[in-house]
This record gives C-alpha cells, structure tokens and sequence, in this order.
C-alpha cells in the first residue's frame, strides 16, 4: 500500500483517487471520440459525398500542372473516389478528411495505380490499396507524387490498425511536402501525425501538430477546412477532458458542415457529441445524437461512421441498464469492423462486449474478449486503450481471484499510463493496485 498512499497525497490525485475508489467501479469502458484520417493534398471538401471545389480554387485548378490529373476526363471518377473518407477508429475520435483530386499531368502508370488504390480504399480494402500505392512507386519520379503516395499508404495502414508503420508514412510524407513548398499536402499530414500522436497517448505531441495545421490553413485561408481542423482539436481536448472546449468545437464544425451539406462530416460531429454528452451523464441527448449519426451514415453509405454510431450506441444503452440492446448494437459494429479490416474497432467491440458479460458475471467469456482486444491494441501500439485493455483484465482476474494474474496486469497498466504521463490512468492503476492489497 506504500506506493498506493504516496501517490495520493498528491492533491490534483486525490479527488480522482477517492472518486474511483467510493465508485465501486469494476469496469473502464472503452470509448472515445472518433477520428479520420486526411488522405492527401488538393480536396473535394467535406467528408466526402458532395463534390466542393478545393478552398480558393476554380475549375482552372483542375488543370495545375501539380495537382491535375493525367486525364481531366476522369476527374469525376477521382471526385467520387475521394468522396470516401478513409478512418482509423481505435474506439473513435471525429474528424475529418481531406482528399487527393489528381496526381501531375505526366503521372502515367502512377496515376493509374493511384486510381486503382482509390477504388480500393473506397471499398476498404486497405491491405490491397496499399499494394496498388507501394507498386505506383516505382514510376513516381516527383516529390509531389511520393508525397501523395506517403499519405495515402498512411491512411491505410492506419485504417488497419498499423500505427507505427502509419506513423512512418505520414512522417515521409510531411518531409516531401515541406521541400517542395506543398502546404495543403503539409496540412494533411500534420494532422495525421497529431492524431497518431494522440493516440499513442501524447496528447501535448498531437495538439502541437494540429495547431500547426490550423495556422497554416488560417494562412493560406483554407476557411472550408477548419471544420475538420476544429474537430481534431476537440478531440484532443476531449482526451484532455476540456469538455467544455471540445464540445465548442465540435458545435461549431457540426455547423458548417451542416452549411456545404456535408453529411459523413455531420455524422462525425453528432458521434462526438454523443460521447461528450455520455461523459456528462446526459444519456438521452447522447442518444439522439448517436441516432441521428446512425440515419446519416447510413443514408450516405459510410461503413465507418455506421460502426462508430453504433458501438456508441451500445455504451449508451448499456449506461441505461439495456444490456440486450447494448449487445445488438455493439455485434453490429463488430461484424462491420471485422468486414472492413479495421482492428482498432474490432479491439474496441470486443472491450465492451466484454463489459455486458461482466455485467451478466459470465467471467471466462469477458476474459476471453478482453485478452483479444489487448493483443490487437499491443500490435497497433495504441499505449492509452493497451492500458485500459490490461486495467479491464486485472478487475476481471480479481474478482475470478486470479490474484497473481490481477497484479501482473494492474501493473502492465501503470507502467504504459507512468510512461504516457496519464495521471488519471496512473490514478486507476494505483486504486486497482491498492484493492488487490486489501484483498
């Protein structure tokens, strides 16, 4: 208990530790924002599916000797293409996306590999667009054309759970676009590596880079942009718990989304203030955001926004005691993310179907779950969501008094939130700590 009683006389812990603790909290649920990642430089504004020219552009862009496509003729299938927005959910964060309308004129084979990935990623099948972007490399000859291949190999990678190695692509990416003076595709990627950044945990590391990019955007008047740029901020203020801040931002992209008709971009504000208003305990406007995120991802088709409204969905229900329900719309997510590849998701809806058969005391089948997600949130080394992952264990373990197997995740918990610097996970790891000892 040595460790337990230091660690609370720290006065900015103690109102969290005594909370946690009088709670008689078993469960950590997984939940957070949702985000999506910006697929490259030049856009078709709007989180896909209404086909808005680039911010300060006419139809004269089209034909930039940087950013056209080899054949303008097929500019309506690379719109509707880029209409798609490409999404990582390691339990969600809302965003945005920004998208590629061409490669330069003399592109050849790597505009038609670019095509080919696009389709791909469209239908999400992220391993094969990512083949189709590698093999588009060995014709590219420009920075600007491996720049763009960069990013979008990164959203992929991303979207199946690859953080390290998304991280790896966004960072190549960003230095191509900087030595060639690209500061849209700058943009893009500095939000990208925000997000990432935040997911591993460093939210100081994810802020920085996406004000960075709000600077920029507000430079160069990328107005049309800031809805998705505000959301970012809001999500990290989230994960801050400025909730006050992030729900601001959120309203206000919720707005102008709502003025270009941007209907996958409303989807993922309303998911997000669904999670906000849930963190408040405010259920039933959780609820009718969530729901009316539902209708609208459905409406248009987004594979990802209907996974995240319903995931949200199912904590909700779970919050009001329907643990049917929850289980229903949480299957439903589940089943999507495993069709479409993404890993993130899959870890997050097995964490919470977990949570309904702790609720039913149906303790094997919850470890089970709960050792799955780990081992996906390991691979994709999102440290935040690994921490809750090993906490969730440990309360299991305690109460099948798997003593042993209790402290050793409790501890794989506090290690990942000392090494993060997430003072409240460290808090819920000390409080566990603390309740194996007395037991």
């Amino acid at each position: 208990m040595d460790e337990f009683e230091r660690f609370v006389h720290d006065p900015t812990v103690l109102a969290i530790a005594t909370l946690i603790g009088a709670s008689g909290v078993i469960w950590v649920a997984v939940a957070s924002p949702a985000r999506k990642l910006w697929p490259a430089f030049k856009n078709l504004l709007g989180l896909g599916h209404k086909k808005i020219l680039p911010p300060g552009s006419s139809e004269h862009d089209i034909d930039s000797p940087v950013l056209a496509a080899r054949d303008v003729s097929a500019m309506d299938e690379i719109s509707n293409l880029s209409g798609q927005t490409i999404v990582i959910q390691p339990g969600g964060i809302a965003n945005f996306a920004f998208y590629v309308d061409g490669l330069p004129k003399a592109a050849g084979a790597v505009y038609e590999h670019f095509v080919q990935g696009q389709r791909l990623q469209k239908a999400e099948r992220h391993n094969e667009a990512i083949e189709a972007f590698q093999t588009a490399f060995a014709d590219a000859g420009t920075l600007e054309e491996r720049g763009a291949l960069h990013l979008l190999i990164g959203i992929s990678q991303a979207a199946v759970g690859r953080l390290p190695v998304a991280e790896g692509e966004f960072r190549e990416a960003l230095r191509h676009f900087e030595k060639t003076q690209d500061r849209m595709g700058t943009i893009a990627a500095l939000r990208n590596l925000g997000l990432i950044y935040a997911d591993y945990g460093d939210l100081q590391a994810g802020q920085e880079h996406i004000q960075r990019a709000l600077v920029m955007a507000q430079e160069i008047g990328l107005s049309a942009d800031l809805a998705g740029i505000l959301n970012n901020l809001g999500t990290v203020e989230y994960r801050r718990g400025e909730t006050e801040k992030a729900e601001g931002r959120y309203q206000t992209a919720l707005r102008m989304h709502e003025e270009t008709h941007d209907f996958v971009g409303q989807a993922g504000d309303l998911c997000n203030l669904g999670l906000l208003y849930r963190r408040r305990g405010q259920l039933e406007d959780a609820e009718k955001c969530l729901s009316q995120a539902l209708e609208l991802a459905t409406d248009v088709g987004d594979r990802h926004y209907q996974a995240v409204a319903l995931a949200d969905l199912g904590i909700v229900r779970f919050d009001l005691g329907d643990q049917d329900g929850a289980a229903g719309y949480i299957e439903r997510a589940l089943s999507i993310s495993r069709e479409t590849g993404d890993r993130l998701g899959e870890a997050e809806g097995l964490a919470n179907l977990a949570a309904i058969y702790v609720e039913r005391s149906e303790l094997d089948e919850a470890l089970r779950y709960l050792e799955m997600s780990a081992d996906i949130l390991h691979e994709a080394r999102n440290r935040p969501y690994e921490a809750i992952a090993h906490l969730n264990i440990s309360k299991v373990q305690l109460r099948m008094d798997g003593m042993d197997k209790a402290e050793e995740h409790c501890r794989m918990s506090l290690a990942i939130n000392r090494q993060i610097g997430s003072r409240i996970g460290e808090a819920e790891g000390l409080v566990q700590l603390g309740t194996i000892d007395l037991r």
